[in-house]
This record gives C-alpha cells, structure tokens and sequence, in this order.
C-alpha cells in the first residue's frame, strides 16, 4: 500500500510537471472505464498526447485480427463517447490503435495500425 502511494504521488508529480492536471487525469479515467466496458475483456490503454490527441491502444486481442471495416467501426464508436467525458474543446482528434507484439529472448517485434476516430 506504501509503494502504491508512492507511486501515485511520483506519477501526479510526474504528470503535473508536463502540464497535464488532476481533472485530465479523472477524464481520461473515466473514459478508459467506459470504453472498457464497451469492450469486456480486452486488453487496452487510454491516453492523450499532445494535450488534445486521444488515443485508446488495443493490444494483442481479437479485434486484431478483424477486418478493416470492424476497426473502423470500434474507432467511430469509441469517437463517439468521448465528448460525453471531456470538455468541450479539450479532445480535438482520436485514434484507435490496433497493436499486435510479439518477444522472444532477442528481439521483440509490434506491428500497430491505427483508425480515425472522427472527432470533430
């Protein structure tokens, strides 16, 4: 529990120094619940970059291995939510990543694809 809040603390001090802030936190937060519920069972990652770029990374699951248009589809769908979880203005753009990765003793090998996710 100790090294848990440390770790929190050294991740806020971390994240406030880049100019992100406690509230961006709790939106992105909040979202990645959301679209992890939207998706059960699946392994991904939400973030912005940029301060105004949301990405969600889909890593090593069956959507992977689904046709162009289903990854479309998921990355319009998630495009979707997103203005009901940050404020107006703050998500300018957003992608959905498709990543496969893959390790061995020597080398790891990732191959990703990303989807638009039309957020205007």
């Amino acid at each position: 529990m100790k090294n848990a809040r440390r770790l929190l603390l050294a991740s806020l001090l971390v994240l406030g120094s880049c100019g992100v802030s406690v509230g961006d936190i709790k939106e992105v937060q909040e979202f990645g619940s959301a679209v992890q519920a939207m998706y059960p069972g699946v392994s991904l990652s939400t973030g912005i970059t940029n301060g105004s770029k949301l990405e969600v990374t889909f890593t090593n699951t069956s959507y992977n291995d689904s046709s162009e248009e289903v990854k479309q589809r998921v990355a319009t769908d998630i495009g979707k939510i997103a203005p009901k979880y940050f404020k107006v203005g703050k998500i300018t753009s957003g992608e959905a990543i498709f990543e496969n990765s893959k390790s061995t003793v020597l080398v790891s090998v990732t191959s990703t694809h990303s989807y638009d996710m039309g957020i205007k």
